[in-house]
């Protein structure tokens, strides 16, 4: 997992040169840029293939047909307002292996259906890698810090999150009845974020970005133009900018895919960003629904438990609120066997006397 992040991060620039220049020997008239096209065909169809497949053994065919559809749309609202040239749709299949890695890394046997989690870290990779690029490996080629690329990881890791799952699990024929546990519960849901890493990550950057903004260390837009890397000095201190010419967040600029292309503000990528995390968050949800050991809920398929290195199914693995449900749970089951047994009782008496 971490050597394929590394390579793709910093070969990122390497990769882009090759694609642009012409192969050797005797393919010296082909540039491989050429063969993005075709090969994006080839891509489309085998995930067709995929997603038919996926609706014809797997009983969550609702689930299927509704997630890929709206991962489907927003590819296609990307390629209509968002895509500066072609060649960025290789942001689609590298971020889907980067969610593939990252599942076997923390969910190797497909049981937890972390779809939140997994796309929560995958679109902060996606986010380093573009600050990276930005500030220091493609700065001469970047004006902003690029929210659309952000975006492009993130339905990237949607589509490989979704290959993966929705392939992991018992077949419509094989599935065995659910164990009637709740899909949804309040308390679980609070009690799940209250106790996750990622809501403390973020409230760390939030905490930080803000700190930085209100000093002053970190602006949108600069008056005048800035020098590669975003980074200049402003009244004898360094600032770093989101974008080097002005007024071009938040903006049409001219493009290569399109004639005009809409950069996103980081207002809009943030809201863009998390409103498709939660969309796809969801799937899991689904997911989980279907899985044959019982249903999920989303405190922790969206979030990180704090001990989940500890072992899933060991009782150190467990938290406090999750026994107590189960212990709930237990009593309940053990309530409904002697109501049960009562009414048997009562049953064969009233039987007994009208004999």
């Amino acid at each position: 997992m971490i050597a394929y992040y590394l390579a793709v991060s910093l070969l990122h620039l390497r990769f882009s040169l090759f694609l642009d220049q012409p192969l050797p020997g005797v393919f010296g008239n082909i540039r491989p840029v050429s063969l993005v096209d075709p090969l994006l065909i080839v891509l489309l169809a085998l995930l067709i293939l995929a997603i038919l497949y996926q609706m014809v053994k797997y009983p969550w065919r609702w689930g299927i047909v509704f997630f890929w559809g709206i991962w489907i749309f927003s590819a296609v609202m990307v390629d209509r307002f968002l895509l500066f040239k072609s060649v960025e749709y290789i942001h689609y299949p590298q971020y889907a292996i980067v969610a593939a890695l990252l599942i076997w890394c923390l969910d190797p046997e497909f049981k937890k259906v972390y779809v939140g989690r997994v796309l929560f870290w995958a679109t902060v990779l996606g986010i380093l890698d573009e600050l990276y690029q930005y500030v220091h490996l493609a700065k001469t080629y970047g004006d902003y810090l690029d929210f659309n690329d952000f975006f492009l990881n993130l339905q990237g890791a949607a589509a490989g999150v979704m290959l993966v799952y929705g392939f992991a699990g018992k077949s419509a024929k094989d599935r065995e009845e659910q164990n009637g546990k709740k899909l949804f519960s309040a308390r679980r849901v609070l009690q799940g974020i209250g106790a996750s890493i990622e809501l403390r990550f973020i409230l760390a950057v939030l905490v930080i970005v803000l700190l930085l903004g209100v000093s002053g260390s970190v602006r949108l837009s600069p008056e005048t133009d800035v020098p590669p890397g975003g980074i200049a000095s402003l009244d004898g201190r360094k600032v770093f900018y989101l974008e080097r010419k002005p007024g071009m967040m938040g903006g049409w600029n001219g493009g290569i895919h399109r004639p005009l292309y809409y950069v996103l503000s980081p207002m809009e990528g943030g809201m863009l960003l998390l409103g498709t995390w939660l969309v796809f968050t969801c799937f899991g949800v689904v997911r989980r629904r279907y899985q044959s050991f019982g249903l999920g809920y989303l405190g922790t398929e969206c979030f990180f438990r704090p001990h989940f290195l500890q072992g899933a199914d060991s009782d150190a693995g467990i938290s406090r609120f999750e026994r107590e449900e189960n212990h709930e749970d237990n009593r309940s089951s053990v309530r409904h066997h002697h109501t049960a047994d009562a009414g048997h009782e009562a049953g064969n008496g009233r039987g007994g006397g009208g004999g």
